[in-house]
């Protein structure tokens, strides 16, 4: 099986591009939030206007610890505890035990497992990612339903 790619031997222009991208995006995102908002100031929705503004700060904060996490992943996984107390309060009784999957192998020679693996704290953004989407698209349901409520 052939190994991927890294991002040395990835061309730059298709990381610039990628990034650029991402980006755009970002500022679309933004400048259509801006005009949300200028709607909601004409139309005079301030409770509307006031929630908007708490989801946009719910938001910024799930960005906020999915970058903490990207960048304390490597600090993370090398914090060692001992097999007994990983293997406890496990949420499922079935579970891989602890430490099957570390790559972390300066917990491994002292005979513990790390906190959160590597891997762990990838599956853990990745919840944090699927949070933010759903929170999204249950207010703008809820965003909708009142839209439709008040104006009938």
């Amino acid at each position: 099986m052939e190994s991927e790619a890294s991002l040395e031997s990835t061309p730059t222009w298709a990381v610039a591009g990628v990034c650029a991208v991402l980006i755009l995006i970002a500022l679309l995102l933004e400048h259509a939030l801006h005009l949300l908002t200028l709607l909601l100031e004409r139309r005079k929705r301030k409770t509307i206007n006031q929630a908007l503004y708490h989801i946009k700060a719910e938001l910024r904060d799930f960005g906020f610890m999915s970058l903490l996490l990207t960048v304390a992943q490597q600090p993370i996984s090398k914090i060692c505890i001992p097999r007994s107390l990983a293997n406890s309060l496990l949420p499922c009784k079935d579970a891989e035990p602890p430490g099957t999957f570390t790559e972390e192998e300066s917990c491994q020679k002292e005979g513990k497992v790390s906190l959160v693996s590597s891997q762990g704290v990838l599956q853990l953004q990745m919840l944090i990612i699927a949070l933010a989407v759903f929170h999204i698209l249950s207010c703008l349901l809820t965003f909708g339903l009142g839209d439709v409520k008040l104006n009938p």
